[in-house]
């Protein structure tokens, strides 16, 4: 199965506004495609990982963990092992990345799948 992961923080500015409308247009352009689609939200409200799906779009909304920015690498790392989760070994994976700042999710993915 073909699976586009689009990575997205939900506290930062550029999530609400840039980013958030470049997602709702990827997500448009995607809608009637082969792509399995799921957005990522990171360091969500939540309290504990959420899964939903919306108009044939998957939601997976990961908490945030106190002390963040001391702690962002760790915080990325265990990210990268619940997205593996999601990906079985046959499958044609993308993960889409709109912050610098997640490279160390994507440095563990290439490390794990």
């Amino acid at each position: 199965m073909k699976k586009l992961f689009v990575v997205n923080n939900v506290f930062s500015a550029a999530a609400q506004y840039g980013i958030k409308t470049f997602i709702r247009e990827l997500l448009g352009t995607l809608a009637d495609t082969e792509y399995s689609v799921t957005v990522v939200d990171l360091c969500s409200n939540c309290q504990s990982i959420e899964s939903e799906t919306l108009e044939g779009i998957q939601y997976l909304r990961i908490p945030t963990i106190p002390n963040l920015s001391k702690n962002n690498d760790r915080y990325c790392r265990n990210v990268a092992y619940i997205l593996a989760t999601y990906v079985k070994q046959e499958d044609e994976v993308i993960f889409h990345f709109n912050y610098l700042h997640h490279r160390m999710i994507a440095h563990t993915l290439k490390q794990i799948l």
